[in-house]
């Protein structure tokens, strides 16, 4: 008779119930983890690129600073050499020695035209990291 495979399919029928349940209840976890882990990634790069932008603010700011002085400094020096012919011997060596000192420090000036300001060189890693951070298991057939 069927009395006993009925009562083995109750049996696991009741089981699935329970196992749907608890699986559908690791799926809601699981969803609410991911979530969670990615509201964090999001915090983390949000904080790392206020910091990236803080200190490139800052080191603009430090740049633009020198670069003004260099401008005044330029300026400073053209108009002396134009009224040179007011100035006394020792004057004019002088500002001689100034302009030379300038000039010697123009290879600053041209560093800034080569300058790349922020290093990407781990971004393909960090991509490889992403790809791999973590995988969402497959279901058994």
């Amino acid at each position: 008779t069927f009395e006993k495979p009925q009562k083995d399919l109750q049996r696991q029928s009741a089981q699935l119930a329970k196992i749907t349940g608890q699986f559908k209840q690791e799926v809601d976890k699981t969803y609410a983890q991911l979530n969670e882990q990615f509201v964090q990634i999001a915090q983390l790069l949000n904080e790392k690129q206020a910091a990236m932008n803080a200190r490139l603010t800052q080191t603009a700011q430090q740049a633009y600073n020198l670069l003004e002085q260099r401008n005044l400094k330029a300026q400073d020096l053209k108009y002396l050499v134009e009224n040179a012919q007011h100035m006394h011997d020792n004057d004019i060596n002088e500002l001689k020695a100034d302009i030379k000192h300038f000039l010697s420090e123009r290879q600053l000036d041209e560093e800034f035209s080569r300058m790349r300001l922020v290093q990407f060189d781990n971004l393909n890693k960090l991509k490889e990291q992403i790809s791999n951070f973590s995988l969402v298991d497959t279901i058994p057939n």
